[in-house]
């Protein structure tokens, strides 16, 4: 079952030191770059600085930082409990520098909350600076993450470049400044929840995050998931925290969820049991209501190829009804619509169909977890993968079928409902399981292409000649079920446009059609019964197209 959830809207930070002594105009540009004006003064948070005009000074050069944040749950929000602080690559911070950080919060009583960070010769060698626990707890004890809007970062050292004034009182020598907000205002999330039932008892199996717009699979791999379930007095009963996976085992893993819309999202599922023994899990008697958190570190200063995000974290609550579940819409059509909670239904997470073909065979159990006869059915879209829209009225749908009869479907819904067979395996008595029941499809209609579902790279193969080149194409997917890809790729972004020229180009296992109004750019797909589809189980790697320069140069460059 599922109830709904409303949305609020990153962690790490360090400096390389560069020798030059700057004169008062390179200082001026320096500061300019770093977000300090030296004309007039500029307000970061709780920060002010103020430039000195011509002032010589000795500056090293520090282009950003990274932020890490730590959260407790605490009443109805996530309260700041750390804080990491890390250089851009190559950069450091120095023995006797000063870190101060600002944070700003949509509160009505201390909205701001500063902290000092004098830098010791142990964190300058560590290449990192720490706010800990104790020193969040004297300076800023109570304050919400979830309120937060903007945090600026000042690191000051021996150089007179600007003045800087907060609450805490001025400092000279500000090297750079910066500063940005702290949730991901892109993000839409939305929550809820499903339940599972053991020997009579409903517990909280799964929670999942719905990430409608503002982040893709492949963006949400490696971000942290803290969650806490609060009792009915607010108290924290429960919490957890994961790492976002593709693994479909994981704890914390990410899937794709395509509305009935035809759109598709990345959706978070969240397994809170701890452990085997349902002791530990959560009731759903005792918990009323849920808050996840999601975090990534947060980078401020210049950008750089493969910087982290400059907001760092998304913020989702959600309530736990057990008298108003809701109904939440599955993520594939193997999963069961409004299932009865007196049945548990199972079958292997781990299953994907990493075929050359759509077709594939799906097995069930089925468990009366109450203490009265059941009479069961089951519902199912099969517009949702891995079925994409198949009719399973239609002659030629399955291969075999086992142990089930089909009760109703209606093409407009694509709902399909089954139940066991009459005076067979129809009623499951009280604790009774049912095992061995389920189906082979084939003729699975191909789904319209989703470029959100996949990624692709295309690169010159090593060991390509003025006699020999090729290009390798690279698909990946953190899709569980098979989905059709294509893409768009002109050789002129890899090899000479003037090269290629009257030359005769082969595709190899790939479907390519010329783009109209290019005589280099192509429209690539896999073949079918070879490299069509793709899934998180099946990438494709191969060489799809060559061609022979003619012992003439063929590099990019044309030179």
């Amino acid at each position: 079952m599922t109830a709904g959830g409303s949305p609020r809207c990153a962690r790490p930070i360090a400096r390389r030191t560069v020798g030059e002594y700057l004169t008062a105009a390179l200082t001026a540009i320096a500061l300019l770059t770093f977000g300090i004006s030296p004309a007039y003064a500029t307000t970061l948070g709780g920060l002010t600085t103020a430039g000195l005009g011509s002032a010589d000074a000795v500056t090293r050069l520090l282009t950003g930082v990274q932020l890490e944040w730590d959260a407790r749950p605490v009443g109805s929000d996530w309260m700041l409990s750390g804080l990491a602080l890390t250089p851009d690559p190559g950069q450091s911070f120095a023995a006797g520098d000063t870190v101060r950080v600002a944070l700003e919060a949509d509160i009505d009583s201390d909205p701001v909350c500063e902290f000092v960070i004098p830098v010791s010769e142990e964190q300058a060698a560590a290449g990192a600076v720490r706010v800990d626990e104790g020193v969040v707890g004297d300076e800023c004890p109570a304050f919400p993450l979830g309120e937060a809007t903007t945090v600026a970062v000042a690191v000051t050292g021996t150089g007179v470049a600007t003045t800087l004034t907060s609450r805490v009182g001025p400092v000279s020598g500000t090297l750079a400044s910066y500063s940005g907000t702290v949730l991901d205002t892109g993000r839409t999330l939305q929550a809820g929840f499903d339940t599972e039932q053991v020997s009579g008892q409903s517990y909280v199996s799964e929670l999942f995050v719905d990430v409608t717009s503002g982040a893709t699979a492949g963006e949400l791999i490696g971000q942290e998931v803290s969650v806490a379930l609060y009792d009915t007095d607010a108290d924290v009963a429960y919490q957890f925290t994961g790492t976002i996976s593709d693994d479909s085992d994981a704890p914390v893993r990410v899937t794709t969820t395509r509305s009935a819309t035809g759109a598709s999202f990345p959706t978070i599922l969240i397994d809170p049991r701890q452990g085997d023994d349902p002791a530990g899990w959560p009731r759903e008697d005792t918990v009323a209501r849920f808050s996840v958190m999601l975090s990534s570190p947060q980078h401020l200063g210049t950008p750089y190829d493969g910087a982290a995000p400059d907001q760092a974290l998304s913020i989702v609550d959600g309530t736990i009804d057990a008298d108003d579940p809701g109904t939440r819409v599955p993520s594939s059509a193997l999963d069961p619509i409004g299932l009865d909670q007196r049945l548990v239904y199972a079958y292997p997470k781990d299953k994907t169909n990493d075929t050359n073909q759509l077709s594939f065979c799906h097995t069930f159990t089925l468990v009366n977890t109450s203490d009265e006869p059941v009479a069961w059915s089951l519902t199912f879209d099969t517009s949702l993968p891995p079925m994409w829209g198949l009719d399973p009225t239609k002659p030629g749908a399955f291969s075999s079928a086992w142990n089930f009869v089909t009760t109703s479907y209606d093409a407009t819904t694509h709902l399909w409902t089954i139940a066991g067979v009459a005076g067979n395996n129809d009623v499951l008595a009280p604790g009774q399981s049912l095992g061995a029941v389920g189906y082979c499809v084939q003729n699975v209609p191909v789904p319209p292409v989703d470029p959100d579902s996949f990624d692709v790279q295309v690169e010159v193969e090593p060991g390509s000649t003025e006699w020999w080149v090729a290009l390798r194409i690279t698909v990946t997917s953190t899709s569980q079920w098979s989905v059709p890809w294509e893409a768009t790729v002109d050789l002129a972004d890899y090899v000479c446009p003037t090269n290629l020229a009257g030359r005769s180009v082969t595709f190899q296992r790939s479907v390519a059609t010329p783009v109209a109004g290019s005589s280099t750019a192509y429209l690539i797909r896999g073949t079918t019964g070879d490299t069509r589809f793709v899934s998180a189980s099946l990438p494709r790697d191969y060489v799809f197209v060559a061609y022979s320069p003619g012992g003439t140069k063929w590099q990019k460059s044309c030179g």
